[in-house]
């Protein structure tokens, strides 16, 4: 009579959704899975996991397990996937936690006998991978070296999503995971993200690319030494000038992670967790190179951009000459650079701003100077470049701020040049020149 009674007793709501969405996927080589329904199921089955107890999961787990996984191999949307991905994290969460071995184990064995012809299923489980790494990396963290091999082999997919969610699957990885893996994994993690991803084609997989970078530098950076830490920061620098602005701020993070990770030198491990035992050292002027540099030489593109207008594709070429002479050991002299007759005007105009701050600091014209200001500022008012003519003009504001008396010297100097030229130019031309 009881036995009657516990057969007849109605299934829990955690029962029925998991029996439903059996049914979807038995179903699907007749029909394939509508994505609206598998969404609407797959949430009230995440919800339903948080209110069920702990022996009505166990007791469905398997078969709860099992639907998700084939859900998954059929294919499915991204939302659908990230759904499907959150129910198997939480099942296990709930349920008998011992199941995460086997689930992980069978996860990286489809994948690694996926084929290039099923995108859509690679994708998904290689998400759900992912999320429980994310979860219970510590406790799975052995197959590291496996699903970064198979991250590896999911890069050369023809499809960005792909390659998109194999980074994001490596990331979890190794955030879930923290550096106590084998060598080999996070050998191979970081060749995958500085061959493969960081250069990639599309954004997205630069953008995940970036963070996945970030990710190994806040866990300690494994196997890191010195040449693969300025090659990545390098790499950082360079990226900031990506066209797309996602992508810059991604890989400005991954630049400030690694730099907080090469001044704690502490911070650095090595294989299996352990630090570096003195081959971790902090570089020298890693700030100066790494950070005043490129923001230097940036807001040097910004301001001639922005007062003579000149086209950026232009800007690189001047930016260089003029921060080598705005360095305190450069060798070149600016004042002969000023008064020689082939100098660039990018060079003057970075000569000449350079002059006036000097003034405006010293809040006085050195008496041996005088001389050299009259033969290069006064000479640059009369330049043939109208940049060059402007920065001479504010030059000569700032010397009119400081001493006027000498300013108003050197102004009259160049008016008797002015009007000479114009009288040379009336005498040969019959003319006055305009």
């Amino acid at each position: 009579m009881a036995k009657r009674q516990t057969e007849s007793s109605p299934l829990s709501r955690f029962a029925v959704l998991v029996a439903q969405l059996e049914s979807i996927v038995a179903s699907a080589h007749q029909q394939p899975p509508d994505p609206l329904l598998c969404f609407d199921l797959l949430s009230a089955l995440v919800a339903t996991i948080e209110e069920e107890s702990q022996e009505s999961i166990v007791k469905w787990q398997r078969k709860c397990e099992d639907a998700l996984f084939s859900l998954l191999v059929l294919g499915a949307r991204r939302p659908v996937r990230h759904l499907a991905s959150s129910a198997m994290v939480r099942v296990i969460a709930k349920g008998d936690g011992i199941s995460v071995y086997s689930r992980t184990s069978s996860l990286q064995g489809w994948l690694a006998d996926s084929k290039r012809s099923e995108p859509l299923s690679c994708a998904g489980v290689s998400q759900c991978l992912g999320q429980l790494y994310h979860y219970f990396g510590r406790r799975i963290i052995s197959g590291l070296t496996e699903t970064a091999n198979i991250a590896a082999k999911l890069m050369k997919f023809h499809e960005d999503f792909i390659r998109q969610d194999a980074l994001q699957m490596l990331e979890n990885a190794l955030e879930g995971s923290g550096p106590g893996g084998a060598s080999a994994a996070y050998t191979e993690s970081f060749r995958i993200i500085m061959r493969l991803g960081v250069s990639d084609k599309a954004f997205t997989v630069r953008l995940m690319a970036a963070r996945c970078l970030k990710t190994y530098a806040s866990i300690g950076g494994p196997n890191l030494g010195t040449t693969e830490l300025e090659n990545s920061m390098s790499h950082c620098i360079k990226a900031l000038e990506d066209p797309v602005s996602s992508v810059r701020d991604a890989f400005a993070e991954a630049l400030g992670a690694l730099l907080a990770l090469v001044m704690n030198p502490a911070g650095q491990v090595n294989a299996r967790g352990k630090d570096h035992p003195g081959t971790a050292k902090k570089l020298d002027d890693i700030l100066p190179k790494y950070l005043m540099s490129p923001f230097t030489r940036d807001s040097l593109f910004s301001g001639i951009h922005l007062k003579y207008h000149i086209p950026d594709n232009e800007l690189q070429g001047y930016a260089v000459q003029a921060i080598d002479m705005l360095q305190g050991n450069a060798s070149t002299d600016a004042h002969a650079l000023l008064e020689s007759a082939g100098h660039y005007p990018s060079a003057a105009i970075a000569t000449l701003r350079t002059m006036s701050y000097l003034l405006t600091t010293l809040g006085e014209v050195p008496s041996e100077f005088k001389e050299i200001i009259d033969d290069t500022v006064v000479a640059a008012l009369s330049h043939s470049s109208l940049h060059v003519r402007i920065e001479a003009a504010l030059t000569m504001r700032a010397l009119a701020e400081v001493d006027p008396y000498f300013c108003g010297w050197s102004y009259f100097l160049w008016c008797n040049n002015i009007i000479c030229f114009e009288g040379k130019c009336y005498k040969w031309k019959g003319e006055p020149d305009k």
